[in-house]
């Protein structure tokens, strides 16, 4: 799969947006995060990505911006959890207050000075956390 690795060494992934670097590491299981920083998006370049559901979520929405960034950074850190290529289509993703869910995955949503959103997409919920260090 398209997920990078190092053989015997524990479980990472990183991503980057604006002037933040994400890194998450797991000692047993695969692991994906993302972080996005909120900015103005033309939300009509994404038709196709989204479902009709996470479209009508995104419209509706008192914080549409947000709202945008946590379902598109939910399918990123889904994306590279399971090592699926960019082409690949991940759909109807569930997004609850601050967690989602797609199949047998799970992922928890966190705010980071509020115009950020991290995301980090395990196959297991427990003992799961994203620790934040300013340099």
């Amino acid at each position: 799969n398209g997920k990078p690795h190092i053989v015997g060494f524990m479980e990472f992934n990183i991503s980057h947006s604006n002037d933040i670097i994400l890194v998450g590491f797991n000692d047993s299981e695969p692991i994906g995060v993302d972080v996005q920083f909120h900015e103005k998006v033309d939300f009509t370049a994404f038709k196709g990505i989204f479902t009709t559901r996470e479209v009508k979520q995104i419209n509706y929405s008192l914080t549409p911006i947000e709202t945008f960034y946590n379902i598109w950074s939910s399918k990123e850190a889904v994306s590279k959890l399971l090592g699926l290529n960019l082409g690949e289509s991940i759909t109807n993703i569930k997004i609850f207050n601050k967690s989602f869910s797609f199949k047998d995955t799970v992922g928890s949503l966190y705010k980071f000075k509020e115009e950020y959103t991290l995301t980090l997409a395990t196959q297991n919920a427990t003992d799961s956390e994203i620790r934040g260090y300013e340099l």
